[in-house]
């Protein structure tokens, strides 16, 4: 459990790029932006999800 509050904190910051979404959305951010940041809360919530979730 060492690594609990670790993984955690890789979700809310996973979250947090999930906003990404309103940044594609808007018309100041370029839409490839947007994409890249939900790709990358996408990614960030895979990995800290599977690690605190996986019995090993």
């Amino acid at each position: 459990m060492r690594y609990g509050i670790w993984n955690a904190g890789l979700i809310f910051f996973g979250i947090h790029l999930l906003l990404g979404l309103l940044a594609f959305r808007s018309d100041y951010v370029p839409r490839v932006l947007g994409v890249l940041l939900a790709l990358a809360g996408l990614g960030y919530l895979v990995d800290s999800l599977g690690t605190s979730l996986s019995s090993g």
